[in-house]
């Protein structure tokens, strides 16, 4: 496999409707970009990318959450949700220690019951 691949972009893949779980094996991986596809959940072994410094996705309306996990993305500074079916940040997201850029553009969030989240955000 790609194990030296830093870079991951996948753009315009509107049959793409699952990713292998085997993604972890993109030891060195630190940019992963998906735009317009019909992607239903991230698989477990992207939380795995201990490298990634950048997690981007785009018009993916059929995925509808983030894995509960995703703070084991250590290293991850930039995390950009645009025109997803997310509705719903996990908690875990306040434990990306090293994240420096939130960008949230049309998701219809659900922010009612989650002051413990945007707390938790604001302590970034």
């Amino acid at each position: 496999m790609l194990k030296q691949l830093k870079s991951l972009k996948l753009i315009s893949c509107r049959k793409l409707k699952k990713l292998p779980n085997d993604i972890s094996q993109l030891e060195s991986l630190q940019e992963f970009c998906l735009f317009d596809a019909k992607i239903e959940h991230l698989p477990d072994g992207l939380c795995k990318l201990k490298q990634l410094k950048s997690l981007k996705l785009k018009s993916c309306e059929n995925l509808k959450k983030l894995p509960d996990d995703i703070s084991q993305l250590e290293s991850l500074e930039k995390l950009v949700l645009s025109s997803t079916g997310i509705n719903r940040l996990p908690y875990s997201i306040c434990m990306l220690k090293h994240l420096k850029c939130l960008e949230i553009e049309w998701l219809w969030l659900r922010l009612d019951d989650d002051q413990k989240l945007l707390e938790g955000i604001g302590r970034l």
